[in-house]
């Protein structure tokens, strides 16, 4: 008779009981890891000015209809703004714009848009939309879930641009902003890696 070899149990996963927390620096440490595209939610508040903040979640959600997913902390003042005006755009940023994205992150302060930063003549209801982005991204508010201190919003995207110079994206990784490089790999080709941003702090300059 044959010998056979035993077949192999499937691995059950871990469990986590409701009462075993998950360190929180642990987590902020793991996405840390993660490098993303930088990205600004912007939004006309309700005085008409425009306001920006910048967002670490950000994804793709669907084709059909294009579609996105941002999540916006309940306790910031951007949550309350959008919502109510229900209409947003995402602009991803550029190598040349980290300076907005550090003014766009200060919490609890002023994220007012500086005029400069804008592209000129867009309507007073329209989303503002940053010069030199890489691309801007018109939505509105398909539909919106509350989950533990944020808000899952899902953007119906209406229109959309995209910057024709295809400027270099602006990259978030390890707490620092970076930028993409080419490498030589193990077999002599090219590979594509990141690397720090040689600039100074941007807001050394800040108004």
């Amino acid at each position: 008779m044959a010998l056979t070899e035993p077949v192999p149990r499937p691995l059950e996963p871990p469990t986590v009981q409701d009462d075993q927390a998950v360190d929180a620096d642990l987590f902020r440490h793991a996405f840390r890891r993660h490098a993303a595209s930088v990205v600004v939610v912007t939004y006309i508040d309700s005085s008409g000015a425009p306001r920006g903040m910048t967002a670490t979640a950000v994804c793709a959600l669907s084709v059909d209809p294009p579609s996105l997913i941002v999540c916006i902390d309940r306790s910031t003042l951007t949550h309350e703004e959008v919502m109510h005006r229900r209409t947003f755009a995402i602009d991803m940023l550029s190598t040349s714009q980290r300076r907005i994205s550090a003014h766009c992150s200060r919490r609890g302060l002023d994220k007012r848009l500086r005029d400069d930063w804008l592209v000129p003549g867009t309507g007073p209801d329209e989303p503002p939309h940053l010069a030199g982005s890489v691309a801007h991204l018109v939505c509105t508010i398909e539909s919106a879930l509350d989950a533990f201190t944020h808000t899952i919003v899902v953007g119906r995207v209406r229109s959309i641009w995209l910057n024709p110079l295809d400027p270099e994206p602006l990259l978030y990784h390890d707490g620092a902003y970076t930028r993409l490089v080419n490498a030589v790999g193990g077999d002599g080709g090219d590979i594509l890696g990141i690397a720090p941003l040689a600039m100074p702090d941007p807001l050394d300059d800040e108004d």
